[in-house]
């Protein structure tokens, strides 16, 4: 099955996975929710254990600050209206130092 990884801040993984908005500041659900809509995406299967610190995130909120690697199944019944189309393939895909990441796209069996 194919998938998508995205580069996406760590306080959203209670949201993200948990569905607990508890410990998001007031419209940043809503900036959540649109950019899961953008992307096509559901909920994600999986994510990286150890934050990292990081000066961009796929959703290019400006903000440097700790994130994680969130997995999510791609799926192509979906159209992607105003979305990105992943670029890169493996497991992470080439990353440019000082450059926005894009998110990458890899083929699980």
């Amino acid at each position: 099955m194919k998938t998508l990884t995205y580069t996406l801040p760590a306080y959203w993984a209670s949201y993200l996975i948990n569905g607990d908005g508890s410990g998001l500041e007031p419209g940043e659900q809503e900036t959540i929710d649109a950019f899961l809509a953008r992307e096509a995406l559901d909920f994600p299967v999986d994510c990286t254990e150890e934050a990292r610190f990081s000066r961009y995130n796929d959703v290019h909120t400006g903000l440097a600050g700790d994130v994680l690697d969130y997995t999510f199944f791609a799926n192509p019944e979906v159209a992607k209206p105003g979305g990105r189309t992943p670029l890169h393939t493996g497991p992470r895909g080439p990353r440019r130092r000082g450059r926005p990441s894009t998110p990458t796209q890899s083929l699980s069996l």
